[in-house]
């Protein structure tokens, strides 16, 4: 199964957070994710099984 990949935008209201907070955490490495290109530079997605390891849920 392929895992669903997340925006900045949706991880952040799964998390409660705002995008900014995401971004910190993407480059800190904390959360991981992935560069794609998109429609205005580069957008960040974020794998839905690395984000259920962010909260403790795996």
């Amino acid at each position: 199964m392929i895992p669903k990949k997340l925006t900045v935008s949706q991880a952040a209201e799964i998390l409660g957070v705002h995008k900014r907070t995401i971004w910190r955490r993407i480059a800190s490495g904390d959360i991981p994710a992935t560069q794609i290109p998109g429609r205005s530079g580069w957008e960040y997605r974020i794998r839905e099984d690395d984000l259920r390891k962010y909260l403790g849920e795996e």
